[in-house]
């Protein structure tokens, strides 16, 4: 896997998790971003 690839994957996960995050809060009635 070629560097600039990992670097893509490594933004993508980092954009998953706190999308996921970001989901739950308001899904509890917290909007934090």
């Amino acid at each position: 896997m070629r560097e600039e690839d990992s670097e893509k994957e490594k933004k993508r996960e980092r954009y998953m998790y706190v999308h996921i995050h970001v989901y739950t809060d308001i899904t509890r009635g917290r909007k934090m971003y």
